[in-house]
């Protein structure tokens, strides 16, 4: 692989990665927005006894509960994106670099 073709598959990378940035901060938000709802309206019921049996509550927890663990994954893997955006962008600059300086001595 040239370097020419390096820097364009880089450069593709980089792009779906900022693409996938965008996509786990949108499901994030949503998540965490559905949890807050959620949980609002929890909270809104146990003040008002309206919860017909101790099942239909703990069942109401435990979809609260799995929607805050999705946003949190999601969460994990837009820092993990995040995180490879950053090494990509290293990795690329020490290449060029390195290339710079063969070009230089040949």
């Amino acid at each position: 692989m040239d370097f020419q073709s390096y820097k364009e598959s880089t450069t593709i990378k980089l792009k779906k990665l900022k693409k996938y940035i965008w996509i786990f901060l949108i499901a994030a938000f949503l998540f965490y927005s559905a949890f807050a709802g959620l949980l609002a309206v929890y909270i809104l019921k146990v003040k008002q006894g309206d919860f017909p049996n101790d099942f239909v509550e703990a069942t109401w927890l435990s979809f609260t509960l799995l929607v805050v663990m999705l946003a949190t994954a999601f969460l994990i893997g837009l820092i993990l994106t995040f995180v490879k955006i950053k090494q990509t962008q290293k990795e690329s600059k020490l290449i060029t670099t390195q290339m710079n300086e063969l070009q230089v001595k040949y």
